[in-house]
Formats: structure tokens, C-alpha cells, sequence
């Protein structure tokens, strides 16, 4: 209440105030669109698993099938999420084959992950051990925590177009 009676009343550029979170930076057309393009073509890849320059074989049970209930195309996707927004990915470990290998993970969204120091510590309300998760990292710190400002006039930007389309005096 206090940021839009700050910003209607004296005009004040409140955009250092509060960050962005991940379901308003999806609200904004374009990074949804950017979003579901990037993840949608990486949920459609093939997992495979390499030795130096030449195929694993046999393959690991995870390559097929990440998750025992949900498609790969999902898991992947939701990675891909992980990694454009918070520049990393988590997944338990919960099964693993006969010689202690993981053999299928369960994907852990961000809001339902909590950290420390970079480690996972809980995961859908359960502590979890050191040994039970993977983090996925990618080549940055997530849109969310280098993106902001962009994301911030973005979001402006939708509001006055869609102000300006509502509005019948040009």
C-alpha cells in the first residue's frame, strides 16, 4: 500500500523498493513468451549420456526417464525454468540403482526449496542430507537477481501500453 500511495501521489520511482518475483516476471508477455519458447524446445531434447567424445553405455535409467511420474519434456522444461530465473536447478535423489548411482530424481521448484549458502537444506518441508540432492548450475545468477531493473521498466512499459489502450482520448 505504501509503494502505490508513494508512486500515484508524488510520482516517485519506486522500482529499488521491492524485487520482482518469478510469477510477476511471468505476467510480463514477453518473458513469458521468451520462457516458454527456451524451455519448451529444451524439454524436447534427448538426454544422452557421454564418455569423453563417445556414447555411455549402457546408458543410466535417469537418461530416459528423470522423474519416475512425469514426462522428461516437463522435467526439463521446469530445469530450464530454474536456470533462466534463479541460475540453478535442484532435483532429489529418489532412487538409486544397485550400486549407489541415481537413478531417478524428483525436480525441487525454487519456492519449495530452502538454502543455505547455496546448499539445499529442505525440500518440500523435509530436510534433506547432503548426499540426497543435485544442483544444476547455469552460466549466471538467474534473470531474477541480475535482470530487475529490465524486468521492472518492462512491467511499466506493459501497464502504460495496456493504460493507453484502455484509454479513448489519443
Amino acid at each position: 500500500l505504501t509503494k502505490l500511495t508513494i508512486e500515484d501521489l508524488y510520482g516517485l520511482d519506486t522500482s529499488g523498493i521491492a524485487d520482482l518475483s518469478r510469477s510477476e516476471a511471468m505476467g510480463i508477455p514477453s518473458v513469458a513468451k521468451v520462457r516458454n519458447r527456451i524451455a519448451s524446445k529444451i524439454g524436447g531434447f534427448p538426454l544422452i549420456a557421454m564418455k569423453g567424445q563417445g556414447l555411455y553405455s549402457p546408458a543410466p535409467a535417469w537418461c530416459e526417464n528423470l522423474e519416475t511420474d512425469r514426462a522428461n519434456f516437463n522435467t526439463l522444461a521446469w530445469i530450464a525454468d530454474g536456470l533462466m530465473f534463479y541460475g540453478r536447478a535442484y532435483l532429489l535423489i529418489t532412487e538409486r540403482d544397485s550400486v549407489g548411482w541415481p537413478k531417478h530424481f524428483q525436480f525441487v521448484p525454487e519456492w519449495k526449496a530452502q538454502t543455505e549458502h547455496g546448499q539445499l537444506v529442505r525440500a518440500f518441508g523435509r530436510q534433506v542430507k547432503l548426499a540426497d540432492w543435485v544442483r544444476i548450475d547455469a552460466h549466471h545468477e538467474g534473470l531474477l537477481n541480475y535482470g530487475q531493473d529490465a524486468l521492472k521498466r518492462a512491467g511499466l512499459i506493459e501497464r502504460a501500453a495496456s493504460r493507453a489502450a484502455e484509454n479513448p482520448v489519443p
